[in-house]
C-alpha cells in the first residue's frame, strides 16, 4: 500500500470511529474513546490473568498458541485505536458497536 492510500485509509478509518461534531448526522457520539479503552484494557488484563491462572496454577492444559494471539490482537487493537484516535474522542455508536462485538466474538 502506497503512502497517500494509507492516508486516506486512516482518514476513512477515524471518520467511522469517530461521532460528527457539528451535530448532523443521527449518530452522536455518547461513549468517550477513555472509557472503552478503559474497559477493554480491563478484560485484557482479566482474560491474560484467567488464561496463565488456569494453566500454570492449576496446570490444566490450555491451547496458549490459540489463546494468547488472541488476546495481543485485542492488545494491538487497544494500541492502535489510542494512537489513532486520542484519549478524548467521543466515538460514533456504530464504532462501539463494532468494538464490542470483536470483544464478544474473541470471548466466543
Amino acid at each position: 500500500m502506497r503512502w497517500p492510500d494509507a492516508a486516506r485509509f486512516l482518514r476513512a478509518l477515524r471518520r467511522f470511529l469517530v461521532a460528527d461534531e457539528t451535530g448532523l448526522l443521527a449518530d452522536h457520539g455518547r461513549v468517550g474513546h477513555y472509557t472503552l479503552a478503559v474497559t477493554r484494557w480491563v478484560a485484557v488484563v482479566g482474560q491474560l490473568f484467567a488464561v496463565l491462572f488456569v494453566h500454570f496454577s492449576l496446570e490444566i492444559p490450555l491451547p496458549l498458541a490459540w489463546l494468547l494471539p488472541a488476546i495481543a490482537l485485542s492488545i494491538a487493537l487497544n494500541l492502535a485505536l489510542g494512537l489513532l484516535l486520542g484519549w478524548p474522542t467521543l466515538l460514533a455508536e456504530r464504532a462501539v458497536g463494532v468494538l464490542l462485538s470483536f470483544d464478544v466474538l474473541q470471548l466466543a
